[in-house]
């Protein structure tokens, strides 16, 4: 961490005993307190988490997010229980009962909190025995008996927020979602944000072409040889200096690509005949 310059906006928080995820968030409890922010948890065995992935976690957070995903097989794994599609509880294997064995959908364990939740909530642990990594079951339960739901209102999807939805995706672009095995159809969805981290820099590469030579092919073109070849893209950009003459528009910066002039209309044409009308502007 030192070497990419971050250690100085790090802490550590030393943990004595290994009590669990809850005990290992506790023991941060203070540094939490003024923070004001987001807290994101991760396990200490969950390696190869994509960048993009976690930002998502946090990307417009309210009280609490828990990363979830779907397992064919998902034996050994905490079942993520939901009531009317919204979550309620997570079930570890050995407590689970034979319904909720059933569930494909477990805990990936990687949360998010909003700091001021976490906080609040952090002394309602779990007491059962190997309870202690079940601190999510215990908050979530605080956090929905004392949160007062203004309002629900049934009605269309109008955002969505995907995690880690792959790579190539530019703002505008239209996304079709596969429907199948689902009660629903005809799911699409225009990508209006993209978050990341923001372009700090900017690589270009410069290639020089010495002893170019330039040819008059008429009285306004003029073409570049060069031997063996010189590969450019569209948007590339030129500057031809070093001339030995002085030659007027040639000399400075271009960009290769079809440009697009609009002209307007001196004064407004009338309307002619059916044989057409020939008219000066």
């Amino acid at each position: 961490m030192n070497e990419y310059g971050v250690l100085k906006y790090v802490k550590f928080v030393h943990q004595a005993e290994a009590l669990g995820t809850g005990h290992a968030i506790q023991c941060c409890r203070e540094h939490i307190k003024d923070l004001n922010s987001k807290v994101l948890i991760l396990s200490g065995d969950v390696p190869l988490i994509k960048e993009n992935t976690l930002l998502q976690m946090v990307n417009k957070l309210d009280k609490a997010r828990i990363m979830t995903t779907i397992l064919e097989e998902p034996y050994g794994y905490g079942r993520i229980i939901e009531t009317n599609g919204i979550f309620s509880k997570i079930v570890e294997q050995k407590d689970a009962n034979e319904e909720e064995l059933k569930c494909q959908k477990v805990n990936a364990g990687i949360y998010a909190f909003d700091s001021n939740v976490l906080y609040k909530y952090l002394p309602y642990l779990s007491n059962e025995e190997f309870g202690g990594n079940d601190f999510i079951i215990e908050s979530n339960e605080k956090i929905r008996q004392k949160t007062k739901v203004e309002s629900v209102t049934r009605g269309d999807v109008d955002n969505l927020l995907i995690l880690d939805g792959g790579l190539g995706y530019k703002v505008g672009d239209l996304v079709n979602f596969d429907d199948t095995n689902t009660d629903g159809s005809g799911l699409s969805a225009e990508v209006d944000e993209i978050v990341g981290l923001g372009v700090s820099r900017i690589d270009t590469t410069l290639q020089r072409f010495e002893n170019l030579v330039f040819e008059w092919k008429s009285g306004s073109e003029v073409v570049a040889n060069y031997l063996p070849f010189a590969e450019l893209n569209d948007k590339s950009s030129i500057d031809v200096s070093g001339l030995s003459t002085s030659i007027v528009n040639l000399s400075g910066s271009f960009t290769v690509g079809i440009s697009t002039d609009t002209i307007g209309l001196a004064k407004t044409m009338s309307v002619g005949n059916v044989n057409g009308k020939i008219e000066d502007i």
